[in-house]
């Protein structure tokens, strides 16, 4: 007879659908320190353009899934057979499943903002409308979630999940960011260049404040291959306006830092994270952080300026404040001074 109490627990890492962005860095990250000290067999499986290679003497079990209908098809069946426990990674649950312990890593914040998906290229659109859909038919199933905010957590009640399922418990690799000692003028926006990170509202507060006489450094991290529509863009306005901003595409973490270390403040004018890891980032270097006034910014910084990010003029009005620039409030006038002007400028 087989003892069941020695068998070993069987966990299923799914990420089929990670490949990209902060999810792929905190995979990496997840993946790099998980330790299970023996205690459960590891499996995982991956999309096929996802960099990252786990170590095989940690895994009994590494597949990789192609970015297509049949092939995520056969893995979503091969997945409805796993009778251990699945760790979704990337935040949606199985079609269906055998298992009594699954558990989703919930980081995409536009599955509840969909004045939001409406912004995105037809065809990231209708996979975002498509996925949210799918989590709210299937997040009942799920024993428990895992989410980075009380932000999130709080999304995912309004949905009538029992609070008790959900574990708020944000995680990051931030070793190679080191304090920031010098305070200065140039400003870094690390973010990709998807509609709700809000790039061209920020590069229209640029504009706003290059009209103003200030001019000061904005560094982006925008690929020119993932995003070449709005590269393009964004080079057509520096040579019309001069502006002041200089695109240095996908950068690596100690990159980043050594642009802290020079002095940067990070401008965040993103609508909606479920995390923000370059707020995580900005604030364990210690560097001053310029963000939206919203919730899933409080969650975890308190920034030295806040504005509205829907408004070009708030954002370049928060900048102005922090570079401490005299502000020059409209002044009222008598009606004797405005039925004086009236008379001179139509008689």
């Amino acid at each position: 007879m087989i003892n069941l109490e020695n068998q070993k627990k069987s966990i299923l890492i799914e990420a089929h659908n990670v490949h990209t962005g902060g999810a792929l860095s905190l995979l990496t990250m997840f993946i790099g320190q998980f330790d299970t000290e023996g205690l459960f067999t590891k499996s995982i499986v991956l999309d096929t353009r996802c960099s990252l290679v786990p170590k095989a003497d940690e895994f009994i079990y590494i597949r990789r899934v192609k970015p297509n209908f049949f092939s995520r098809t056969i893995n979503a069946i091969r997945v409805c057979f796993f009778g251990g426990c699945i760790f979704c990674f990337g935040n949606l649950p199985p079609i269906i499943s055998r298992s009594n312990e699954i558990i989703v890593f919930l980081h995409n914040a536009l599955y509840f903002r969909p004045d939001l998906i409406k912004k995105f290229p037809l065809k990231a659109r209708v996979r975002l409308t498509f996925e949210s859909i799918f989590f709210r038919l299937r997040c009942h199933s799920v024993h428990k979630f895992l989410v980075q905010t009380p932000h999130m957590r709080d999304s995912l009640c309004k949905l009538s999940i029992d609070p008790k399922k959900i574990i708020v418990a944000p995680f990051a690799d931030i070793s190679v960011y080191e304090k920031s000692v010098l305070p200065g003028k140039t400003f870094i926006c690390v973010s990709s260049g998807d509609s709700h990170k809000n790039i061209h509202n920020l590069v229209l507060a640029w504009i706003k404040l290059h009209q103003c006489g200030v001019s000061p450094k904005l560094f982006l991290t925008l690929s020119s291959i993932s995003y070449s529509n709005l590269v393009k863009w964004l080079d057509f306005q520096i040579i019309t306006f001069d502006l002041n901003i200089e695109n240095l595409g996908v950068i690596k973490p100690n990159e980043i830092n050594k642009i802290y270390q020079d002095g940067a403040t990070l401008i965040f004018p993103s609508l909606t994270e479920s995390l923000g890891l370059p707020l995580i980032e900005a604030r364990e270097t210690g560097v001053d952080i310029l963000a939206p006034e919203l919730d899933f910014v409080r969650d975890i910084v308190d920034p030295v300026e806040t504005f509205d990010p829907n408004s070009p003029t708030s954002i370049a009005r928060a900048v102005k404040r922090y570079l401490k620039v005299p502000r020059h409030p409209i002044q009222m006038k008598s009606i004797s001074e405005l039925t004086n002007d009236l008379f001179k400028l139509h008689f």
